[in-house]
């Protein structure tokens, strides 16, 4: 049974999963909002 919040939580296909770690995972968040 995986976790409810996994890292892989809102990442439904394999294609979603492999572009994240892949790519976005190394991004910084930016926030913009204050």
């Amino acid at each position: 049974m995986t976790p409810f919040m996994c890292e892989d939580f809102l990442l439904s296909n394999e294609t979603a999963r492999r572009l994240y770690h892949d790519y976005a995972a190394q991004q910084p968040i930016f926030d913009y909002h204050c």
